[in-house]
């Protein structure tokens, strides 16, 4: 099931103070004494490293938005869609899925991801990129800025990812034996949902920066 997160990004002039806050309540206020315990498993960390490498190595969302968007990814349609994910190989996406999906039962069965709120997941993922260092989204077209407004694309961009990383949870409990068409769909739809969301931390950026002058 598809999560539908709206994102907010203010401009004010407290920007700053907002993001840090923002920042802080992720590592500090919302995270308790057991999901601090899952941040310092090992294979909770690899498990969101490989979610942020499967993100970052697409090379052709427009490709799989397409193949996605009548609602069913046909065999032939699923010949190719492995390369627009940047998989060498149909077998290559199998065999990621395969080892993430044996990464996700382990910590469900530890510390029932599951069950948790979608919040609490999200909250989970962000933690897990601040501690791997990872939470550094800069604007294709403004990389050197380090201004409030950039604060936040990052802060939004990051809660994009985690927002379709839980999404991706229930991918990974399909079964492999279905030859992998399903799970391509699955994995499509949850990333349907972060190019919207990015879209939405764009948009949000570029008036923070006009509302900057």
């Amino acid at each position: 099931m598809l999560i539908g997160v709206s994102i907010v990004i203010s401009c004010s002039k407290n920007d700053e103070t907002v993001v840090s806050e923002k920042n802080d309540l992720v590592l500090k206020n919302n995270i308790d004494i057991d999901s601090k315990t899952i941040l310092a498993d090992q294979e909770y960390l690899d498990y969101v490293t490989a979610e942020y490498n499967f993100f970052q190595g697409i090379q052709d969302a427009e490709k799989i938005k397409n193949y996605a968007s009548d609602g069913i990814i046909d065999a032939t349609e699923g010949q190719d869609i492995f390369k627009a994910y940047g998989f060498n190989s149909h077998e290559a996406f199998v065999q990621w899925n395969t080892d993430q999906s044996i990464r996700y039962q382990n910590l469900d069965g530890r510390y029932s991801l599951s069950e948790r709120s979608t919040g609490m997941q999200q909250e989970l993922f962000l933690g897990a990129l601040q501690k791997v260092d990872l939470l550094k989204f800069t604007p294709p077209f403004d990389p050197g800025s380090t201004d409030s407004c950039n604060s936040a694309f990052n802060w939004c961009m990051g809660t994009a990812m985690a927002s379709a990383a839980v999404a991706h949870g229930a991918c990974l409990l399909i079964d492999t034996a279905s030859g992998g068409i399903a799970i391509y769909f699955c994995h499509s739809a949850a990333l349907l949902l972060q190019v919207t969301m990015e879209g939405q931390c764009l948009d949000s950026y570029k008036t923070c920066k006009q509302s900057k002058g």
